[in-house]
């Protein structure tokens, strides 16, 4: 199964949050191997190690850090891009579709449509018509 660097960073993310593959896969509803081997191919497209992986634990490399720190951001940015899609078709009550229900999104510093409300309100025009 292909799957794509949005989903690769994603589950990347869930990992450093989750503290392990285990929790990162219990949370996610997938097998641990799957998410290790995930994370492994993000490694690998990379060039780079993300995590010192022992039996017990996982720890970010300077490398994952600063990959963690950038891909938080970036996909914070997807997320708005996806809530604010979704408010300018009038539709404020569903997440987008790449989230399961119920699931916490820490990445997302605003997890709300704060971010959407700010765009709108940058823009008269869209807020008028839109909002």
């Amino acid at each position: 199964m292909a799957t794509d660097l949005h989903t690769r960073m994603r589950l990347f993310t869930r990992v450093v949050e989750a503290g392990s593959f285990t929790g990162a896969a219990q949370h996610l509803g997938v097998a641990p191997t799957s998410v290790s081997r995930q994370v492994a191919a993000l490694e690998d497209d990379l060039g780079a190690r993300l995590l010192n992986r022992t039996t017990r634990r996982q720890r970010l490399t300077d490398a994952g850090a600063l990959y963690y720190e950038s891909a938080k951001r970036i996909l914070a940015d997807i997320d708005d891009a996806n809530l604010g899609s979704l408010a300018l078709r009038g539709d404020t009550t569903r997440k987008p579709t790449h989230y399961r229900a119920g699931d916490a999104r820490p990445a997302a510093p605003h997890a709300d449509n704060t971010g959407v409300s700010r765009a709108l309100s940058r823009n008269r025009d869209l807020a008028r018509t839109h909002g």
